[in-house]
């Protein structure tokens, strides 16, 4: 069930619920894994390569949801699995996600979408933290029937490294500067060069390895562009707003584990609007005049100011299937973080919508709430008896063995919404 998050700061993460399966390990000989082949497996292999379930030369399909888990070689204790991205074509709403973990039960490493078809190549590998050195995969592709078949899919080198030491990156400064410092905006205009200076915290170093002096560094500029080195420049040439990326990665292929998410806001060129003037002569003086959003109405030249728009990036979570009349609680949360350290939402009106596309057989059985991190909570559909008539979200396949899924419907929740609850509606 994907929830977007709007308001006036220009949030909107993403997160969605779907069929999870629960893999079963099994070792796998073959060097080509194919997503659909290996699903329900524990692949032991540091060699081989990693195909979507098109294989190497077909497509991926829709109502996909598969899930593997890839670790080092029986025979290499002490490495980690990593998944080195040579191809990538993802189509909107199909999403791979990767844990930290034997299982989706671990922490999220990365969530890969449509808008990472540009990011090859990217590596993925197990922390430091993850004893078991392994990576659990998870893929699901759109429900709605569409088109017969989707993207092209991927093509990933699986591979082991030693396990990772710790690496963070840190923007040191930029020009124009971050206004205000640590919660704030790169303001430029189309065609003005922006520097960017960055560098890397290695609070591990010489723990397993030296990496210090012999990593390599990633910008991604948010417009397709990426760059290399500790210090870059680049110019924009289309206002809107954009998200800058740092990373780090060192030698074994360890990469940085946070993001720094500078944002850049390119002003769009005003419109200028010339009337017309008496006509004059070489040697003439004549007087021109000019305002700003038409405040004087009878200045000759008028600069109007030309909305821009901002497009964030969107993050999804990881899934849960919530079964009906199994008798069983499931809970499941997403955390936001897309806001700059420090930033609140001070003002209700601030908050333009929470929204919600969900199918649901039984919305009394719900309960969903917003919390913030100082503990504040509060309560979106709060729980119901269930002896109550039953009421439907969306348009859902309301048969338990038919574990397909419906047809979601949008709902929001909005500050001066007319039509009360979703109870009271």
């Amino acid at each position: 069930m994907p929830i977007f998050y709007q308001t006036k700061v220009s949030i909107l993460p993403v997160f969605v619920i779907a069929f999870v399966f629960l893999a079963h390990p099994q070792q796998l000989l073959s060097q080509n894994y194919n997503m659909d082949d290996v699903h329900r497996s524990t692949i032991r292999s540091c060699t081989g390569t990693f195909f979507d379930s098109g294989g190497p030369n077909g497509n991926y399909a829709n109502r996909e949801d598969f899930t593997v888990t890839f670790c080092s070689a029986n025979n290499q204790p002490g490495k980690s699995a990593r998944l080195t991205f040579r191809e990538l074509d993802l189509r909107e709403l199909d999403i791979l996600t990767f844990y930290d973990g034997p299982t989706t039960a671990a922490q999220v490493l990365q969530v890969v979408d449509r808008r990472s078809n540009n990011d090859i190549p990217f590596a993925v590998s197990a922390t430091r933290s993850n004893l078991s050195g392994c990576i659990t995969v998870t893929f699901t592709s759109r429900r709605v029937l569409i088109v017969p078949s989707e993207g092209k899919g991927w093509k990933a080198e699986v591979g082991c490294i030693d396990r990772c030491q710790v690496i963070q990156s840190e923007l040191v400064s930029s020009s124009p500067s971050v206004m205000p410092v640590d919660t704030g905006w790169i303001d430029v205009c189309i065609g003005q060069e922006i520097t960017l200076k960055g560098r890397g915290i290695f609070p591990q170093e010489g723990l397993y390895y030296s990496h210090s002096n012999s990593s390599e560094y990633f910008w991604d500029l948010g417009d397709g562009t990426r760059k290399s080195g500790t210090e870059v420049t680049h110019t924009y040439t289309e206002a809107g707003g954009y998200f800058i990326q740092f990373n780090i990665i060192d030698q074994v292929g360890c990469v940085s584990i946070n993001s720094i998410d500078q944002r850049v806001r390119v002003s769009p060129k005003p419109k200028f609007i010339v009337k017309d003037t008496p006509q004059f002569c070489i040697g003439d003086t004549i007087r021109i005049s000019g305002t700003i959003d038409n405040a004087d109405s009878s200045a000759i030249v008028s600069a109007t100011a030309v909305e821009g728009k901002f497009e964030p990036r969107y993050e999804r979570a990881d899934s849960l299937f919530l079964p009906d009349g199994k008798g069983v609680a499931y809970e499941t949360s997403v955390n936001i973080t897309q806001f700059s350290s420090g930033q609140k939402l001070e003002n209700i009106d601030d908050l333009i919508g929470i929204c919600v596309n969900i199918e649901h057989s039984y919305m009394r059985d719900l309960q969903v709430s917003i919390k913030c991190p100082n503990g504040t909570e509060a309560m979106l559909q709060k729980f119901e008896d269930k002896g109550r008539r039953e009421v439907y979200l969306g348009v859902p396949i309301d048969i338990e063995s038919n574990l397909s899924p419906g047809l979601g419907y949008n709902y929001c929740w909005t500050p001066n919404a007319t039509n009360g609850t979703w109870t009271e509606y």
